[in-house]
């Protein structure tokens, strides 16, 4: 079989001398391109990493910043009380913040939520806001967080007139606030 053959796409083989497998011409052909990159084909990548982390580094500021200015229209709107405006923007900063894994400040916009709700006396979301933020304390240990927002929840059912459950719920309280003691 002729090279000009080979090139035309007709059944191609080569042996390689240290393998009694045959080798393919896509293969040799791949062999070629990548080994006439060279370097410069290798290196011509590494700024595309370098320029990745500094879009991705740009990209988590752009959204600090959205959830700082959700958080600030928040507290605008519950001062001027527009409490439907300001749960709206709440809820919109605690998925950025939990988005970017920062803690403190999903624990504030939670707490601003569960506060909201229950002045809006919607016992049911304040109580779903603050299983997730005891879900967060737990995860994070911190037992003091832990403690308080057991003990909101605790009061979210003594008015829902659930005194047994509310009873249980701030024993978990006193059980924890005693091992730190």
């Amino acid at each position: 079989m002729s090279v000009s053959a080979a090139f035309l796409g007709l059944n191609f083989f080569m042996r390689s001398p240290a393998s009694p497998r045959t080798v393919t011409f896509p293969f040799w052909l791949t062999l070629c391109v990548l080994l006439s990159l060279g370097t410069v084909g290798v290196l011509g990548t590494v700024p595309a990493f370098g320029q990745g982390r500094k879009q991705n580094a740009e990209q988590k500021l752009l959204q600090r910043k959205d959830a700082e200015r959700h958080t600030a229209q928040a507290q605008q709107a519950q001062h001027m009380g527009q409490l439907e405006t300001a749960i709206f923007h709440w809820h919109q900063a605690e998925a950025i913040y939990r988005h970017l894994r920062d803690w403190e400040q999903l624990n504030l916009s939670l707490t601003a939520l569960a506060d909201l709700h229950l002045r809006q006396n919607n016992l049911l979301a304040s109580e779903t806001v603050l299983r997730q933020q005891l879900r967060l304390a737990r995860e994070r240990q911190d037992q003091g967080m832990e403690i308080r927002v057991l003990n909101e929840l605790g009061l979210i059912f003594e008015q829902q007139d659930q005194p047994h459950i509310a009873q249980a719920i701030f024993a978990d309280a006193q059980a924890i606030a005693a091992t730190q003691f």
